[in-house]
């Protein structure tokens, strides 16, 4: 069974801190300071001894029309006591933004209009004070759920070697089935969706065993958001249910979301992190988390959204 990797939309009303001529050095989001480069994460990292939890996002983490999914994990991640004092005390935040995020707007021609945002995700990777990435995390999770396994990973990981950190993804594979559903973020994109973008599939370069276990595990996944469904039957998918306050069944969504990233999705990126002879930086394993993990295509000036077909609509391309 495929597995689908989608995530809830929780709308959430944010004053933007103001744009700035010149890149800051640091965010400030929800109390916590985010180094806003990796190398300065690396600097404090190594000055105060401890890992580094870089964020990736989809447009930027203070913005009110970032992606679905950082929408969602900062209403209900970064707004939670326990893992911010886990950000204060126990590793160093850092951000960076993969790109903008496409933003869609219905006119109604009455005077009314509705701007929704389409596509992108979240990661998140546990690095050495050197920039190795020794654990990742892929879409929106619950404190509830998150913070046990983050803090499991830096007693297990922090300071390790390179075949230690192997090793514990090795046998940590092994407890994950690639097999499931969840499809939260489906009840906010796909009904905004005529018909889905069409699969690209790619032939393996790799003669590596290890790799080819991890993409085979990985091809196991893909984006529910894309299909085109009616509401009714997203809430169904992203749920279970099919009446309750778009409250209820969006926290729902986002529990159910969740556990499905820190088992399934988890399972595809400990085969990934057991593949490697060196260990990625968060900058090299864009790729992998985004586009084979995740499958969004982030490189795609598209995002993957120009090859959906609508009848009777121009092709831009001629």
């Amino acid at each position: 069974m495929r597995t689908l990797i989608a995530l809830p939309l929780v709308v959430v009303a944010l004053a933007s801190m103001g744009a700035s001529p010149h890149p800051p050095k640091r965010v400030n989001y929800a109390g916590i300071a985010w180094e806003a480069t990796i190398e300065g994460a690396k600097a404090r990292a190594v000055k105060e001894g401890r890992p580094i939890l870089h964020l990736q996002t989809f447009g930027k983490l203070d913005d009110p029309y970032s992606c679905t999914n950082t929408r969602t994990l900062r209403t209900v991640l970064l707004a939670d006591p326990e893992f911010k004092k886990l950000l204060q005390n126990e590793v160093v935040p850092s951000w960076e933004m993969i790109r903008e995020v496409p933003k869609v707007t219905i006119d109604f021609r009455n005077g009314q209009k509705v701007t929704r945002t389409l596509k992108g995700n979240v990661a998140m990777y546990l690095c050495e004070p050197d920039g190795r990435v020794i654990d990742a995390f892929g879409g929106v999770v619950t404190p509830k759920d998150f913070v046990p396994v983050i803090r499991d990973s830096i007693r297990h990981l922090a300071g390790k070697t390179h075949a230690e950190v192997s090793a514990f993804h090795r046998i940590r594979a092994r407890a994950f089935q690639v097999a499931g559903l969840n499809a939260g973020k489906t009840v906010a994109e796909a009904p905004l969706l005529i018909a889905p973008s069409k699969p690209r599939s790619k032939q393996s370069t790799s003669q590596d065993p290890r790799r080819l276990e991890f993409e085979a595990a990985a091809a196991q996944l893909f984006d529910a958001s894309a299909e085109p469904m009616p509401m009714s039957a997203s809430i169904r998918l992203g749920t279970g249910k099919t009446d309750g306050t778009p409250a209820e069944l969006g926290m729902l969504a986002v529990q159910n979301e969740s556990r499905m990233n820190l088992t399934a999705v988890r399972g595809v990126i400990h085969r990934w992190l057991a593949s490697f002879d060196k260990l990625p930086s968060p900058t090299s394993a864009k790729d992998d988390m985004f586009e084979t993990i995740l499958h969004v295509p982030y490189k795609d000036p598209y995002l993957g959204l120009f090859d959906v077909e609508l009848p009777g609509t121009p092709n831009p391309k001629g």
